[in-house]
């Protein structure tokens, strides 16, 4: 048996070095026509048909895992639409043992010991390293947070990482649905205070309204009073200019009281103070004795 040495390991991987290396003007065409545009030369030989061997593997692993990849997603998806928001991690657990046909292991968050998480790799049954990485996350109460589903090691033609039509993200649609209440929560306040403020205006309205109408009611009285009493003082006037003048002295006549001698007094005119005790109306006067001594003179 040969000896390995760096020199024959360098040939042996001297092809796929040209190969991974060549323009991709030059990777169209059936392998053969590939390799041999790459390896032209007589004395290559072993490397066209490594080179051809290589393409085939390849082409045939391609079309493998275009036809496989179909049955990881609909296993990824069967997981995902069998774990919904109000899942157990009990239950989402025996949902993907009957999925995937084998045990899966319920175990703590690398990141953190107080979640717990389920974590399967969907491989392909292919000559490739592709597979599927789908972690179920529970928080400490046991809610579910997330549902996603990681490519890895996508051959060429498809992509790595998450796949968002794989994956649900139950922590996030309870942040927007608490969101979405907040803010439902803060206009139906908003709206009650502006209600309650219409009411208040409507209800100052109406207090300004009554009390205006209160006022002009009032005023309607108080008017109504003034022109009562303005015809009552003019009919009483019309009565003195047509009665007959009082009796010369009837004012001055014996017995009579204080207040008597002021009314009578009053027959003949508006009586206007003309001292602390004497009193005068239309040319007739009446004077008190000061401390209630009697009539001190009168005409």
């Amino acid at each position: 048996m040969p000896t390995v040495t760096p020199r024959r390991l360098a040939f042996a991987f001297a092809p796929l070095a040209f190969l991974w290396a060549a323009p991709a003007a030059a990777q169209t065409g059936t392998p053969e026509e590939i390799c041999a545009g790459l390896f032209p030369n007589w004395y290559q030989v072993l490397d066209r048909n490594s080179c051809v061997k290589e393409r085939r593997r390849q082409k045939k692993t391609r079309a493998c895992v275009a036809k496989d990849s179909l049955r990881m997603e609909r296993q990824a998806a069967a997981i995902k639409n069998g774990i919904t928001e109000t899942t157990t991690m009990a239950q989402a657990k025996a949902e993907m043992e009957r999925i995937l046909k084998r045990a899966v292991p319920l175990k703590p968050a690398e990141d953190d010991a107080a979640e717990r998480e389920l974590v399967v790799h969907i491989t392909s049954e292919c000559a490739s390293a592709y597979q599927f990485v789908v972690r179920v996350r529970a928080e400490p109460g046991g809610r579910i947070r997330f549902v996603t589903t990681a490519a890895r090691f996508a051959p060429e033609g498809y992509a790595d990482g998450e796949r968002a039509d794989l994956s649900k993200d139950f922590e996030g649609v309870r942040r927007a649905r608490a969101e979405a209440a907040r803010r439902r929560a803060a206009a139906q306040a908003r709206r009650r205070a502006q209600e309650r403020h219409r009411i208040e205006a409507a209800r100052l309205r109406a207090e300004e309204a009554e009390r205006q109408r209160r006022a002009a009611e009032a005023a309607k009285l108080r008017q109504a009073a003034e022109e009562k009493r303005r015809r009552a003082e003019e009919a009483r006037r019309r009565r003195q200019a047509l009665a007959a003048p009082p009796p010369i002295g009837e004012h001055c006549a014996p017995d009579l009281t204080r207040q008597e001698r002021i009314r009578r007094l009053g027959r003949f005119g508006v009586v206007r103070p003309t001292g602390a005790h004497s009193y005068r109306a239309g040319g007739h006067r009446l004077s008190f004795a000061p401390k209630g001594a009697g009539l001190e003179a009168c005409d």
